[in-house]
């Protein structure tokens, strides 16, 4: 492989998601789960999550406290399925799965 298209390669633009506050949904708003993934931040691990509501794509990082509701093969179902995380809002950012 020449050196262009090494570069060309690595310099290719990917699929920018941007990173929205829990607080930005829209109350008793249902999204489309892409993708949940467990991360581990130096505050221990974190549910992310890939939504998608209409056309527009975005992560956001959900509560601790359902980080520890879900195990991985529960993940891997949802990811493997049709979910939808229905923002509650509130002062503790409630989410249900449906």
């Amino acid at each position: 492989m020449d050196k262009q298209n090494i570069i060309a390669a690595f310099n290719k633009s990917d699929e920018f998601l941007t990173l929205k506050p829990i607080s930005e949904l829209q109350n008793f708003t249902s999204y489309n789960i892409l993708q949940l993934k467990i991360i581990n931040t130096k505050f221990g691990p974190s549910l992310f999550a890939t939504l998608q509501e209409g056309e527009d794509k975005f992560n956001i990082f959900l509560p601790k406290r359902y980080a520890k509701k879900l195990t991985s093969e529960m993940i891997q179902a949802i990811n493997d399925d049709d979910f939808n995380l229905r923002y509650i809002g509130g002062e503790y950012h409630e989410v249900e799965i449906e």
